[in-house]
């Protein structure tokens, strides 16, 4: 791990379009593309946000060129971006009242909302110059890093719950992970590195290391987003050293038969790195994973690399743990608008910089008035032979609060429930549960899936799961 104490100087965000139109920004299928591209795309997309009134625009696009062109175009034009995680209609009627106007580059399924949608077209007319002249006085002075961008992330209900982030938060956090992971000296950056990813940038986690710090950096990044392991192969003919930001779900599914592709860096996070991913991860790319400790309301904590089997994470600079309060402990960062934020996983402190992480405090929630631990239930139900992996939350159910289970079974579920079939199966695992669990907080609503819905942070997709019972 590279860990340097020096300030790296890092291109701010706020002064993107101040730089040379010659610079490299990213790679579309191999193809550079220059800022100049990036001002004509964002010069065309201020023509077209100008036509609207509104102020509140929701962002999805699948090119993360499209998307950086699309987040400049509406902060310059002082309109508020909103990070969606997907277009499938249910997701967007969860969202239906955060937003005025849906920018994409690719058309949702089914768009049946009231807002207007505007359709990004990439820039290839005669008249893209003239576009470009109109608006270059506007890219001669910095954006204001007041400004906000809107994230989503799952609730503890598992619907979408809004964050804002200023942009001098994000460009804070840029610079906190050049200081950390990249000299001065660095003469692979000096040469120009490659940054892929296999999360998506609408999310925090890919926002911050994939769009924010490659740009700090000056580095270009890919438009696509990688979701298999061949796909990196197709960018080696660019010949730069890659850096990679993925997730364990995706790292843990490497194929260690394919040719050995040597990456600069990889960074996880999502989930958890189990010791075998990690050392997958090592005979596929040639590096151990760097894991990020963090959240979307936090943004990054700490970071930790090793295929051992328990490891401590180390507090990135500035950042502080107070563990006094033993039910919950509080973290002081500079990405912080506020001094504390309580985090909600159990943390033992080592010293001032390491402690251990052991995953999330009990979740409680109300059902008849009685105090019901979800974790309790999970501890439960992992005790039972038929199932290999599950997820429970509570649910709405005809105006009263159940406990629902999405669920892959073993070998043994499968066989019984082909014997007994589903009803029965159901009664029976919950005849099972009797002993163990209050019978309000057994679970009342079951679904058996070959796969348990995620999104490309590799976390489970509440929505989609929750969608299986509508």
């Amino acid at each position: 791990m590279v860990n340097s104490t020096k300030n790296r100087k890092i291109t701010p965000f706020t002064d993107l379009l101040l730089r040379t139109d010659n610079k490299i920004i990213a790679y579309r299928k191999q193809k550079p593309l220059f800022l100049e591209d990036l001002k004509l795309q964002v010069s065309y997309l201020i023509k077209q946000i100008e036509i609207y009134p509104k102020s509140r625009w929701a962002i999805y696009c699948q090119d993360s060129f499209y998307f950086l062109a699309s987040l400049l175009a509406l902060l310059y034009c002082k309109k508020e971006p909103i990070l969606i995680t997907d277009h499938k209609s249910y997701y967007l009627s969860q969202l239906n009242d955060q937003f005025d106007i849906f920018l994409t580059d690719s058309y949702p399924e089914n768009y049946l909302l009231k807002q207007p949608l505007v359709h990004i077209q990439s820039i290839n007319d005669e008249n893209s110059c003239n576009r470009l002249n109109s608006v270059k006085n506007l890219f001669r002075t910095a954006l204001d890093d007041a400004q906000t961008v809107t994230l989503f992330t799952s609730g503890s209900t598992g619907l979408p719950k809004p964050i804002k982030k200023r942009l001098w938060q994000l460009q804070i956090e840029s610079q906190i992970l050049a200081d950390y992971f990249f000299e001065k000296t660095d003469q692979d950056l000096k040469q120009s590195t490659l940054f892929i990813a296999s999360v998506a940038h609408h999310h925090q986690y890919g926002l911050s290391f994939k769009i924010m710090l490659s740009l700090a950096l000056q580095q270009p990044f890919i438009c696509e987003q990688i979701f298999y392991q061949e796909q990196i192969f197709l960018y080696e003919a660019i010949s730069l050293p890659i850096i990679f930001i993925s997730s364990p779900s995706l790292l843990k599914s490497l194929d260690i038969y394919l040719p050995k592709l040597t990456c600069k860096i990889i960074f996880a996070a999502g989930g958890r790195l189990t010791q075998e991913t990690a050392q997958i991860t090592e005979a596929c790319f040639g590096k151990i994973p760097n894991e990020i400790y963090g959240s979307s309301e936090t943004g990054i904590i700490a970071v930790r690399q090793s295929n051992m089997r328990e490891s401590v994470w180390k507090l990135f600079p500035q950042m502080r743990l107070s563990t006094e309060n033993k039910q919950q402990a509080l973290l002081n960062s500079p990405l912080l608008i506020k001094a504390d934020e309580p985090i909600n996983d159990k943390i033992t402190a080592i010293d001032s910089q390491y402690f251990y992480l052991h995953g999330r405090n009990d979740r409680i929630v109300k059902i008849a008035e009685q105090r019901i631990s979800l974790a309790f239930i999970e501890q439960q139900l992992s005790s039972l032979p038929q199932l290999s992996q599950f997820v429970i939350f509570p649910l709405d159910d005809k105006n009263r609060t159940i406990i629902a289970t999405v669920a892959i079974l073993t070998k043994t579920g499968i066989i019984q429930i082909n014997q007994m079939g589903k009803i029965k199966f159901t009664q029976y695992l919950q005849q099972q549960l009797r002993s163990k669990i209050p019978l309000i907080a057994i679970p009342k609503r079951w679904r058996f899936v070959d796969a348990i819905p995620s999104d490309s942070q590799g976390k489970h997709s509440m929505i989609d799961i929750m969608a299986l019972f509508n």
